[in-house]
């Protein structure tokens, strides 16, 4: 079996893109040699990996499995190419990392600007939470991800570094009926929106089953931020929100928090790496600044 480097990264980003023309675009290729190299690569496995939709392609059963091998291949050969740099060998070579949005708005400006002062490398930063980039630390194609731990226990060869409390904030539209109240139990009765694939609103579910109240309704789960705020800003739907996004200004301008006499949900931000797998110089130095911001945010709270 004789598969190219080229293959493999056409393959990826045709995964990411959705389709042979996007990815024959972002690679920089037309899109009959983008459409060649991956039947040869379809040819040289047995198998397909992408069937064709209305709007694309999507990948079929053997694409998903192989994608997490192509990746994992990509991102060794670019640390390899990276260490054969004596420029980048230095700093240690790219860094790719996933974050949540409250982690990406509460822990990454500084210490960002800091790393790049010794360590010009480009850096990329993927936004989900850890449901969906833990699976891309476990194979490598993430140095490490930030976000909300989770409460399943993680498997054996990934660790959570706890950072700080992440509190919830319940937000509502300026106007909103329901803005004054004080009251958990006055919300009862509202639809509410969340943020995530589901973590985010355990805490608050809990939050609810404290109080001796029915958890609330769970009307939309919005995995984007941007979304979930102008949809609440349009919307008699209630939303729960980190409180760190609300103190850096993201949102306060179209939403308003309720204040209510109960205790806010809380969950934990953690640091996610792969065990018994050391991270760049680079990596590192910024795992580090990440660690240092963390015991910044939890003095100041």
């Amino acid at each position: 079996m004789s598969l190219s480097l080229a293959q493999l990264r056409q393959f990826v980003a045709l995964a990411e893109a959705g389709s042979v023309g996007a990815a024959a675009r972002a690679l920089g290729v037309s899109q009959p040699a983008a459409t060649k190299s991956l039947r040869a690569l379809e040819a040289e496995l047995g198998v397909a990996l992408v069937r064709r939709t209305a709007r694309g392609t999507e990948l079929t059963k053997h694409g998903h499995t192989f994608l997490l091998r192509a990746r994992s291949a990509c991102r060794e050969i670019e640390r390899g190419q990276a260490e054969l740099s004596d420029a980048v060998k230095q700093a240690g070579g790219p860094i790719v990392l996933g974050a949540s949005p409250a982690a990406a708005a509460a822990l990454l400006p500084g210490p960002l600007a800091l790393l790049r002062r010794d360590f010009p490398v480009d850096i990329r930063i993927i936004e989900g939470m850890p449901m969906a980039t833990l699976p891309r630390v476990r194979d490598e194609s993430l140095d490490f991800a930030l976000g909300p731990s989770l409460r399943e226990p993680l498997s054996g060869d990934i660790v959570a570094l706890p950072l700080y409390p992440n509190e919830m904030a319940i937000v509502v539209r300026h106007g909103h009926p329901l803005a004054a109240t004080r009251a958990l139990a006055d919300l009862l009765d509202s639809d509410w929106i969340t943020a995530g694939l589901g973590t985010a609103s355990l805490v608050v579910d809990d939050m609810f089953t404290a109080a001796g109240l029915p958890t609330p309704r769970w009307a939309i789960r919005c995995e984007s931020i941007p979304g979930l705020i102008a949809i609440t800003a349009r919307s008699d739907l209630i939303a729960t929100v980190p409180k760190s996004l609300l103190a850096l200004g993201i949102a306060d301008r179209l939403l308003v928090p309720i204040r209510v006499r109960e205790k806010m949900a809380t969950s934990t931000m953690s640091l996610f790496v792969k065990r018994d797998s050391p991270p760049s110089a680079a990596a590192g130095k910024l795992i580090r600044l990440i660690k240092d911001e963390a015991k910044r945010l939890r003095v100041v709270r």
